[in-house]
């Protein structure tokens, strides 16, 4: 994970928002109330990443954490488990984050068939990137933006 705290330091310097690590406590409740909804659960790099780096990201693209929270730039963004209830998407996808909150087209899930990070463009319905790991997700959409 040592990239990705090269790219959240970086990311500091470019007014993002970057929250606090999650608690336990949180984690566990939003696991749950994600089983409870029948959506997957987050996967392991992804918790690691909420638990021990931040709870919530915004610096050109978003990543949901166990609470909403206010972000410089997109308003108020959505905990992971109300993104997800709201987004109405097919119940193997996890919605992790998306680019520009405001006007997602393109959206972040975990697709829990596959254990692939996908960025899918929802306006055509594509996908439109592919990732092995949460760390290849965050590096290469961070070196995207």
């Amino acid at each position: 994970m040592k990239r990705i705290d090269l790219a959240l330091e970086s990311s500091r310097d470019y007014r993002a928002t970057i929250l606090p690590p999650a608690s336990l406590d949180d984690l566990k409740q939003c696991q749950k109330e994600l089983s409870d909804s029948w959506y997957p659960r987050i996967p392991q790099r992804y918790f690691a990443f909420l638990r021990n780096k931040c709870n919530g990201f915004d610096g050109d693209f978003i990543l949901y954490g166990t609470k909403p929270f206010h972000s410089n730039d997109s308003g108020l963004v959505p905990d992971i488990v109300a993104a997800n209830v709201e987004s109405g998407h097919m119940k193997h996808y996890l919605l992790i984050g998306c680019i520009f909150y405001r006007s997602c087209h393109e959206n972040y899930f975990y697709n829990a068939k596959n254990g692939l990070f996908e960025v899918r463009n929802l306006l055509i319905n594509n996908v439109e990137r592919e990732y092995k790991t949460f760390n290849a997700l965050f590096y290469g959409e961070w070196g995207r933006s």
